[in-house]
This record gives C-alpha cells, structure tokens and sequence, in this order.
C-alpha cells in the first residue's frame, strides 16, 4: 500500500494551497491599504510557511507535474474533465495570486516613494530651520558684541 497521493488528490492539494495563499494575499492587500505593518508581518510568515509546504509538494510530486498533460489526454474522457477542470482552476488561482503580488509590490513601492518624500522634505524643513536659527544666533551674537 503506497502513501503516494493520486495525480487528483495531488492537484486537490496543490489547489488547496493556492486558494489558502490567496487568502492570505486579499488580507495582505487590505493590511498594506490601512498601512497596519504590525499584523502584516506574522501574516507573511504564514504565507512563506505555506509556499514553502506547495514548494515541497510541488517537489514529492515533480514526476507527476511533468507527467500530468500527457496522463490527463491517456485518460478515459469521465476521468480526463475533471482533472482538465482542476487544472484550469488552478491555473486561473495562480494568475489571481500574480496580479494580487503585483498589486501589493506597487502598493508598497508607492508608500516607500511616500515615505521617502515625506522624508525628504522634513529633512529639508529641518535644514532650513537649523539654517535659520544659525542665521539668527549669528544675529544675536554680533548684536550682544555691537551693543557690548
């Protein structure tokens, strides 16, 4: 008796995992909108926990992932439709987990370049303070010795 999951159960799994990670990148997205970094650290590390586990079984599986197109056409018709069907579900989740990254690396590229001008211009803010107030020590300091 083999422990060995069937090509079905193998891409039920591996749909399992993907619908599990989407999860994970809805809730990322609307952590990254409200900026709540807090929560949206121990969020990320469940996701890698869970792409590390669909990268292991992708790796116990790897003969079966080569295999699959050439198992799914050898295969009787009633058989062949739902495996097709995973497959195109699958398929489908993985282009939605794409485009959900992609839309989180713009997000927080787009509050890094916040961030960075916001920065930029405190910084400026405070170098024209300190100039000034120099400016203006320099003014006091010749008055006191002018007056003196």
């Amino acid at each position: 008796m083999s422990d060995r999951m069937t090509t079905l159960q193998a891409l039920n799994l591996w749909k399992s995992y993907t619908l599990a990670i989407r999860k994970l990148s809805i809730e990322q997205a609307e952590l990254i909108r409200l900026e709540n970094y807090t929560d949206l650290v121990p969020l990320l590390t469940n996701k890698q926990q869970l792409l590390d586990a669909l990268v292991e079984h992708r790796r116990e599986y790897g003969e079966e992932w080569r295999d699959i197109r050439t198992q799914a056409q050898m295969l009787p018709e009633a058989e062949r439709g739902p495996l097709a069907s995973l497959i195109q579900e699958i398929t489908s989740l993985t282009e939605e987990l794409l485009a959900l990254e992609g839309a989180a690396t713009t997000a927080l590229s787009e509050h890094q370049n916040e961030v960075r001008t916001a920065l930029s211009a405190a910084s400026s803010a405070l170098a024209a303070a300190s100039a000034y107030d120099s400016a203006e020590f320099a003014e006091n300091r010749s008055r006191v010795v002018w007056e003196s």
